[in-house]
């Protein structure tokens, strides 16, 4: 399923970098020293460059309702509490959201 954040290549600001597998041998996993890449989903690099990094570009209406529809989804969290806020306000709500549900569901402290 794409959003409309597919296609936008941006820097994660996770904090995380991990190494990408170069080659497989018998004993294990020869990987590249350091990767640009995170495990973070696309979805989550852009909407955590609005949140925490200042990014300047607009959001599209199609990105906002998304992101209107996504933090509705988790128990707790209402897409008309959120209407007006900033593109920003907006990325760091989706997070939170994403935080709240695995914290419901025991995934994380």
């Amino acid at each position: 399923m794409t959003t409309p954040f597919h296609g936008i290549e941006v820097a994660c600001a996770c904090g995380m970098e991990w190494s990408q597998p170069e080659t497989v041998l018998d004993d294990g996993w020869i990987a590249d020293a350091v990767s640009s890449s995170c495990v973070c989903a696309p979805e989550e690099r852009v909407l955590r460059a609005w949140a925490y990094c200042g990014r300047t570009e607009p959001m599209t209406v199609e990105q906002r309702d998304w992101c209107l529809q996504e933090m509705s989804r988790t128990d707790g969290y209402s897409a008309a509490d959120h209407v007006n806020d900033s593109d920003a306000e907006l990325a760091r709500t989706v997070i939170e959201s994403w935080v709240s549900y695995c914290r419901d569901k025991g995934l994380t402290r």
